[in-house]
């Protein structure tokens, strides 16, 4: 959540700044305040989720703790989806190397290095294994959902569509139907199959 806010919020605020919308950065100057404000505003929105939402953070909890398990023993945590694809929730840690470039800024020439990933170790990257296992998961559910509402347009005639993640759209002569498609499909995929990928008969 903190890495989201900086994305999402602190660094909009920055470019504002920087175009001297903004007189000065509300969060602080320096990207270690602004990251301070950023892992503030994470834990308030943390504690609020746990509060309105229990089961949610049960739900989270649960899919961390197997990956960490997973990952202690050196295996990603693994899943099969509604759809029947293979979900793997893998992450390892980078290798890098510095390169020397040389840059030409406004005017004048100079070398800077920068520090490049080339590869993958072969152990798992414990910490980014866990904190990306239930968004991950959370991800394979909307791609099947996708996938599944696609599959049912088309059946209908429907084959235009403009698609982004978990958004979804269509033609306006097709929205109404499309409209009922999405959910049909939503509900229909997770009557059939519960959040562990079991067949519900």
């Amino acid at each position: 959540l903190a890495q989201q806010h900086m994305t999402d919020l602190m660094e909009p605020l920055r470019r504002d700044v920087m175009k001297k919308k903004r007189k000065e950065h509300p969060f602080g100057a320096t990207y270690k305040e602004q990251h301070a404000a950023s892992r503030l505003l994470a834990g308030v929105a943390s504690e609020a989720i746990s509060r309105e939402l229990p089961l949610a953070m049960q739900a989270m909890k649960f899919i961390q703790d197997l990956a960490s398990i997973m990952t202690h023993a050196g295996k990603p945590l693994e899943w099969t989806t509604p759809i029947g694809l293979p979900w793997s929730n893998r992450y390892h840690e980078r290798t890098t190397e510095t390169v020397r470039l040389w840059m030409h800024d406004h005017g004048v020439w100079r070398q800077t290095r920068i520090l490049v990933a080339n590869g993958f170790q072969k152990d798992i990257d414990k910490h980014r294994a866990k904190n990306g296992s239930a968004p991950n998961f959370v991800h394979a559910c909307d791609a099947a959902h996708l996938l599944r509402t696609v599959n049912a347009a088309r059946r209908e005639g429907i084959t235009q569509f403009a698609l982004v993640h978990d958004s979804f759209g269509s033609l306006p002569s097709h929205a109404a139907r499309f409209q009922g498609i999405i959910r049909e499909a939503f509900v229909e995929m997770y009557s059939r199959h519960d959040v562990n990928g079991r067949s519900v008969t």
